[in-house]
């Protein structure tokens, strides 16, 4: 390791930095601000630092203060995000859903934060509802054909007080949701789950969902054919659903957002003697399935009572480290990279390149360990999509995608 990650403090901010020399860098810091502590020093190689550090930059960039240098994050906070970047492994059989997780004591505050706000009535937004739904109708009836009846200026009155009251509903909405964003921050620490959707940061150039997982799922099943044919999945009863996801850098210096967990949170009566039925399809997936009720931030109940909702976590049963090194060595990685690129290749048929080439890259289903064309055929293609390495010679998709692994493994990829 030639590299260390830093982080300080000083009152209520925070600081990340790297150096490659952490005495000189502290003794710089003691000099020029005496009142700062050290949080925690990590050794790390130096490019992988500068990558965490930037990313952390990021995702917190809404939260500066004092210039671009401090946070006004807890140090706990930052450092968990580190230890995410930092994808230390974890063996599949230490998943912490395996054995569940008990509410931690800043997430059982959050809860019941949220429980009284959704328990009380507020008489202000109850007629700020009621007087925006008003202002609506009057608006509605102002218009015949998209034509104004009234003088324009009572029409832009009546514009201006929908927005302000729109405004004013929307604090309050802001207010909730960041209590419920930071307990979906707390069960992606407390289940190693990688960032909530919320924390991604904005160079993510694409998001991969969670689909299935083809080392374990039953290839032959409807489920997991229209799976494959609409690149997406509907678990049943999914309701308020969100994702959490890992980084893959790109050659770029950008990122892909991997989706290596999902949530549904469905209201507990909806799923009352369900649960066999969602764990089946799970299965069939190759995902594993859990409930952790406790932890639901959508609209959350005490404990043992049967209103609000519960919360069903998905995850693949590869290990996300596995994973992880998939898509490191991943055609799919290598297409996306260079996609603008691989379109402008000459080709006999210039729109099914690129067709093949958009597909490869917004196709969460594609196979990751797939090493060749005969292997994407016969893994694929063939079961799939109905194309047949017999038909190469007359098939211009085929021959698209015959293309693009001559280049890969012809010294550009593998």
């Amino acid at each position: 390791m030639d590299g260390h990650i830093y982080i300080l403090t000083d009152g209520n901010n925070t600081k990340i930095g790297i150096t490659t020399d952490l005495d000189k860098r502290i003794a710089g810091y003691t000099t020029h601000n005496p009142n700062f502590k050290i949080y925690k020093t990590i050794e790390a190689d130096s490019k992988e630092a500068k990558r965490i550090e930037t990313v952390i930059k990021q995702v917190f960039k809404d939260e500066l203060v004092a210039g671009k240098e401090w946070f006004a994050v807890h140090p706990e906070v930052i450092d968990r995000y580190v230890s995410v970047l930092l994808q230390k492994p974890a063996a599949m059989d230490m998943l912490p859903s395996m054995h569940g997780i008990p509410l931690t004591a800043e997430a059982r505050f959050l809860k019941e934060r949220i429980l009284s706000e959704l328990g009380e009535k507020d008489p202000s937004a109850d007629a700020d509802i009621k007087r925006l739904r008003e202002l609506k109708a009057s608006l509605y009836s102002h218009y015949v054909d998209d034509e104004p009846i009234v003088p324009k200026p009572e029409t832009v009155n009546i514009l201006e007080e929908i927005e302000k009251t729109s405004a004013r509903l929307g604090q309050i909405d802001k207010a909730r949701r960041s209590k419920k964003d930071r307990l979906a921050e707390l069960f992606a620490d407390k289940f190693k789950l990688g960032f909530p959707r919320h924390k991604l940061p904005d160079d993510v150039i694409e998001r991969s969902g969670l689909v299935l997982d083809w080392g374990y799922c039953d290839r032959n099943s409807e489920i997991v054919r229209k799976a494959v044919e609409s690149n997406y999945v509907r678990l049943p009863y999914e309701d308020h659903a969100t994702g959490f996801f890992h980084l893959v850098r790109l050659g770029s210096g950008n990122y892909v957002a991997v989706e290596t967990a999902s949530v549904s949170m469905p209201y507990k009566r909806a799923v009352e003697g369900k649960t066999d039925e969602i764990f089946e399809v799970a299965e069939r997936l190759g995902l594993f399935m859990s409930e952790h009720s406790e932890w639901s931030w959508h609209s959350p109940s005490e404990e043992h009572e049967d209103s609000g909702t519960t919360l069903f976590l998905f995850q693949p049963r590869t290990p996300v480290q596995t994973i992880l090194r998939q898509w490191d060595s991943s055609f799919r990685k290598w297409v996306i990279e260079r996609s603008k690129r691989l379109k402008q290749e000459k080709f006999v048929n210039p729109k099914t390149l690129n067709k093949a080439v958009d597909d490869i890259v917004n196709d969460a289903t594609f196979p990751l360990t797939v090493d060749s064309l005969q292997g994407v055929v016969d893994e694929y293609l063939a079961p799939y999509w109905w194309l047949d390495m017999d038909r190469l010679d007359e098939d211009v998709q085929l021959q698209a995608y015959a293309l693009l692994f001559e280049k890969w493994r012809g010294g550009e990829g593998k």
